[in-house]
């Protein structure tokens, strides 16, 4: 049956063929614990699954994409003109006497050792190198941009004649390397690393100079600041490094003065990359809190919908990336939640009452004169009585004063009313006005609910991300289902 079934497929197989479907006509799919010795010059080795295989093989204009790689050591491979974008490369190693030229982009190097090799005219975009080592690595004319160097140790490398704009290097361990010197600045994480290791680390440039990390911090950065400074109203590009000097330094006012005129200028420009970088700037420094993130986010909107030599095609892309460049800028922050289940006196008789409350309640859920009004989701149930949960998602500073401020028009067990105050929120920019705001919402709820005889027992509620802004002793989740008459108080108004 078996050999049948094979013979059918051959058959097919050579038909496809015959047709032009080369899809099916590659060397391997999965190879596992063998020598690779292969030529597999010109070959389509796409998507392959290659395991503990010690490989020498010939990959000259070969085509490996979305390979995955495990245990596997590459001992002086050809690799020229090789595509190996897409690719994982886990607990490997590669060591070579000749040079590689391939495109690496969007790869996954993890636990991954390169050692004695020379990457020429490589593209290594948007890859990660995790827990990599790069020991006598000769780096020439390649391009890293947006690649990220997690947990990393480099030892007699020298990076300054490869594009290492816009990398990220996150705790990298260096022993006699050699950084680019005009684009550290250019770096994330690369000032904050110069400018507090001990390593055995220094800043040089092709043209031969080479300076120590204190020299550089001390008189290099100046120089360039004050050049970047007389220059960044003609060239716009320099208000990428000042931003990044600037938060390195923690200077908060001058920061936020050249990411604002940065950003206004790419997104001017369409310069979506551009854009994206500085969000990433802005949200790895964890110097911005959410309001301050949301002004940014509000002015990439306005400058970018309402630029009056904006074309069709432009309003297009900026749709297409709008969704990553908010994805990007708030990579760190973490929304607060909070969910509110409520019980009510009325049944489905009462739609008319319900009518009146609900509406006041999902307004004052949604916090709408906040900078960033929150995600609200109102559920009704069709209980007897009715119940109300509300799910909602914002700000964390407004999640906190908005829990406070229902506890103030809920109906409370008295034997849980004191260990739910929130009690006051100090140093919040919008806390005042937001609570001022609120407070004449929960009047309009409570006058509803004294006319029409609405009771609003609070059952149940969780709050998430925002245990820091809570005092010690507030619970986060929170849950009663006593509706003995006997266990419940009237509404007292918790002020914050």
């Amino acid at each position: 049956m078996k050999s049948k079934k094979t013979a059918k497929s051959n058959r097919i197989s050579e038909e496809l063929k015959r047709i032009g479907y080369d899809r099916g006509n590659r060397e391997f799919r999965i190879q596992k614990n063998i020598p690779l010795k292969e030529n597999f010059k010109d070959k389509t080795l796409n998507h392959s699954i290659i395991s503990k295989c010690k490989v020498k093989s010939k990959f000259d204009n070969a085509s490996a994409t979305g390979s995955i790689f495990k245990k596997c050591e590459f001992e002086d491979c050809s690799i020229n003109q090789t595509d190996f974008e897409f690719c994982s490369f886990y607990d490997s190693r590669f060591t070579a006497s000749q040079r590689a030229i391939a495109s690496f982009n969007n790869s996954n190097f993890i636990n991954t050792t390169f050692e004695g090799i020379n990457f020429e005219f490589c593209t290594f975009t948007g890859a990660l190198f995790e827990n990599c080592v790069f020991k006598d690595v000769k780096i020439e004319n390649s391009t890293f941009e947006n690649a990220l160097f997690k947990n990393c140790s480099f030892s007699n490398v020298e990076l300054f004649n490869a594009n290492t704009d816009f990398i990220e290097l996150d705790d990298p361990k260096m022993e006699n390397v050699t950084l680019s010197l005009s684009q550290i600045p250019y770096m994330f994480g690369g000032l904050e690393y110069f400018f507090s290791t001990a390593d055995h680390v220094m800043a040089g440039s092709q043209s031969g100079g080479v300076v120590c990390t204190a020299e550089y911090k001390d008189r290099v950065i100046p120089l360039l600041i004050e050049f970047w400074e007389m220059n960044k109203f003609s060239e716009t590009e320099y208000y990428f490094p000042l931003s990044n000097v600037y938060i390195a330094n923690r200077d908060y006012s001058q920061a936020v003065t050249n990411l604002r005129l940065g950003l206004k200028a790419a997104v001017i420009q369409h310069d979506f990359r551009m854009i994206k970088f500085y969000c990433k700037l802005i949200s790895r420094s964890q110097m911005f809190n959410s309001s301050a993130l949301y002004n940014f986010y509000n002015l990439i909107k306005r400058f970018g919908t309402s630029n009056e030599n904006s074309s069709l095609p432009d309003t297009q892309s900026f749709i297409r990336n709008i969704g990553e460049i908010e994805s990007v800028l708030f990579a760190s922050y973490k929304k607060g939640k909070l969910f509110l289940r409520l019980r009510t006196n009325l049944s489905m008789a009462d739609a008319d009452k319900i009518g009146m409350v609900l509406g006041k309640i999902f307004s004052f859920s949604k916090m709408r004169r906040a900078i960033s009004p929150n995600q609200v989701e109102m559920t009704l149930t069709e209980n007897s009585p009715l119940m109300i949960s509300l799910h909602i998602d914002g700000d964390a500073e407004n999640i906190v004063i908005l829990l406070n401020s229902f506890l103030g028009i809920v109906e409370l067990p008295e034997s849980q009313a004191a260990l739910l105050n929130v009690r006051s929120l100090c140093g919040l920019g919008e806390s005042a006005q937001l609570t001022a705001s609120l407070a004449e919402e929960a009047d309009e709820i409570l006058a509803v609910c004294y006319q029409y005889d609405i009771k609003l027992y609070l059952m149940e509620y969780c709050i998430e991300n925002c245990r820091e802004l809570l005092p010690e002793a507030t619970k986060t989740c929170y849950y009663f289902n006593n509706m003995d008459a006997n266990s419940w108080q009237g509404r007292q108004m918790v002020l914050i």
